[in-house]
C-alpha cells in the first residue's frame, strides 16, 4: 500500500511539474494561435516572426515586425537570418501549407524553437 501512495505522489509531482513547463516547450514544433504568439513573444525578446509567403504578398499586407523570406528562397537564405539556435521562430503564410514547410526547413537546419502560426490572417 505504501509503494501505491508513493508511486501516486511521485505521479503527482511529475504531473505538475509539466504545468509549470513554458510555453516555448510545450508548443514547439507545433501550431500556435495568436494568444500564443503573444506569449512567446512577452517570454523571449528576441523572437522572430517570419512570413514565408511571396514578397508581393508581404508588401500588401504583413504581422508586424514580420521578416519575410518567401519560402522558395528560404533553404538557400536561412543564414540571413543569424539568429541562435534557440531563439523562438513563429512562421507564417497565407493557408498555413508554406509555414509548415518552414517549420520543417527550420527544425532540419537545427532551430529548436519553431512554431507554426499558419495562416496570417488569424491575427491581422
Amino acid at each position: 500500500m505504501k509503494k501505491i501512495v508513493v508511486l501516486f505522489f511521485i505521479s503527482f509531482l511529475l504531473c505538475s511539474c509539466n504545468e509549470n513547463e513554458s510555453i516555448l516547450d510545450k508548443k514547439n514544433g507545433k501550431v500556435v494561435s495568436c494568444s500564443d504568439v503573444e506569449v512567446i513573444l512577452d517570454e523571449r525578446e528576441d523572437a522572430v516572426i517570419l512570413d514565408v509567403r511571396t514578397s508581393k504578398e508581404y508588401s500588401s499586407g504583413h504581422l508586424d515586425g514580420a521578416l519575410n523570406i518567401p519560402l522558395d528562397s528560404l533553404y538557400k537564405n536561412i543564414g540571413i537570418l543569424n539568429l541562435e539556435s534557440d531563439t523562438p521562430i513563429i512562421v507564417y503564410c497565407r493557408s498555413g501549407s508554406r509555414s509548415a514547410e518552414a517549420l520543417k526547413i527550420l527544425k532540419d537546419n537545427g532551430y529548436t524553437h519553431v512554431f507554426d502560426l499558419g495562416a496570417m490572417k488569424k491575427c491581422y
